[in-house]
């Protein structure tokens, strides 16, 4: 006697990530490695260079600006995770980052623009 599997609640929709969707979460995963690793960097190195050259102060502010460095590399990371994921939070969070990185100059404006622009026109595929 063989036995029936029994049916799924809801059928299965099929998982579709966009190749350039893909090209955008290897790129910031990429990106933001190298800069979470620059900003680990230079929360050290600067922080002891200004404040051996400057005094204490200085060294705070030296490690501060690479402590920001950190964290927007890591956010940059994590938004590529979460973009390969096709997850819906990570195209928010890819969002503000790229929006940091023209505001802010970080790397030129043209590509983070147009990277900005691609997200914005594949909004739909992470409403799955």
């Amino acid at each position: 006697m063989s036995q029936a599997t029994p049916a799924a609640p809801y059928p299965a929709r099929p998982f579709h990530r966009p190749v350039g969707v893909a090209v955008l979460a290897v790129i910031l995963i990429v990106v933001g490695f190298i800069v979470a690793l620059a900003g680990l960097v230079a929360v050290l190195a600067l922080g002891v260079a200004m404040a051996v050259a400057f005094g204490p102060t200085a060294g705070l502010l030296g490690a501060a600006a690479g402590f920001v460095v950190l964290l927007l590399g890591a956010a940059t990371l994590v938004a590529g995770l979460g973009l390969w994921r096709m997850q819906s939070w990570a195209w928010w969070l890819a969002v503000v980052v790229l929006l940091a990185q023209i505001l802010f100059g970080i790397g030129g404006w043209v590509i983070p623009a147009i990277l900005l622009l691609y997200l914005i026109l594949v909004r739909r595929h992470f409403n799955q």
